[in-house]
């Protein structure tokens, strides 16, 4: 009997969750029978339509304040389904989970986490607050992924890892676009490069944790400082883009910095840009 592999993704309508749990999944292919739990319906509920092999779980998206409701739904599927392994994406999916596997019967944990949470010490809350969602996920998890060895030191440094052998890093990765499809952006997308002008790119959702006002401002005052002949492509979309449109407006910065929206061709860009700007929070 095929060992049953079961992927757990808290939300699956924003940020990189929903590409990396189907990348898990293929990557785990042939290996068992995989099935998926997740709330919400959005894009990994889509990608998975068209993957009758991959089974689907949806339990209703609670607040994080009812996480004790939402572990024990969690646990209650898992008496059904019975895993032998439990592969669960990002930090409050983590923290669920987590609480989930104190009340399931013995099963191979595997937590793949993309960022630390935000610890703030001027915010008492918060801090205690994310340490102890990453505290339930890195407790019952018997491994951990990370994206990069900055990570892991944090999580060192907060006391939530102790043993550094329970941990893989993979990082991250942008994939680059096949010749095929470098093809077809060579000839709809205009050129990146613009003689005698430095390229600068923005890349990720236009929303608080990314901070493209931030990116805005700063741009403002370095043209204001001096800075001539650049200009700034902000690839992403997101709740703040009426927002970064104004400051636009507000600034006058409309000659110098463009709003591209989603793109899926954003490798290319990066490849065709002189600087990567990034004003994440986290």
């Amino acid at each position: 009997m095929a060992p049953i592999i079961l992927h757990y993704l808290h939300r699956d309508n924003f940020g990189g969750g929903p590409k990396n749990v189907v990348q898990v999944i293929d990557a785990l292919a042939g290996l068992g029978e995989q099935q998926v739990v997740t709330a919400g319906a959005g894009r990994l509920t889509e990608q998975l339509k068209s993957r009758p092999e991959v089974k689907l779980h949806k339990i209703s998206d609670l607040s994080p304040a009812l996480f004790p409701v939402t572990a024990w739904r969690l646990n209650s599927l898992m008496s059904k389904v019975r895993p032998q392994m439990v592969i669960t994406h990002g930090q409050w999916g983590g923290m669920f989970m987590g609480m989930a596997l104190r009340m399931a019967a013995p099963v191979q944990g595997v937590f793949v986490t993309q960022w630390c949470s935000l610890y703030e010490s001027r915010d008492a809350w918060r801090s205690a607050r994310n340490w102890l969602a990453e505290w339930f996920a890195f407790s019952r998890h018997q491994h951990i992924v990370c994206a990069s060895d900055g990570n892991v030191r944090q999580f060192l440094y907060s006391g939530l890892l102790d043993d550094r052998s329970r941990v893989a890093i993979i990082p991250n990765p942008l994939e680059p676009p096949t010749l095929a499809e470098a093809g077809v952006i060579a000839r709809l997308t205009p050129p990146a490069r613009v003689e005698g002008l430095k390229t600068f790119v923005f890349l990720g959702r236009l929303e608080r944790q990314k901070r493209p006002d931030w990116l805005l401002m700063a741009w403002k005052r370095a043209l204001d400082g001096g800075m001539k002949n650049a200009r700034l492509l902000i690839l992403g979309e997101g709740a703040w883009r009426a927002r970064c449109q104004k400051i636009i407006r507000d600034q006058l910065l409309s000659d110098s910095v463009t709003m591209l929206g989603h793109r899926t061709d954003a490798a290319w860009y990066l490849q065709s840009s002189d600087g990567l700007l990034l004003t994440s929070l986290y």
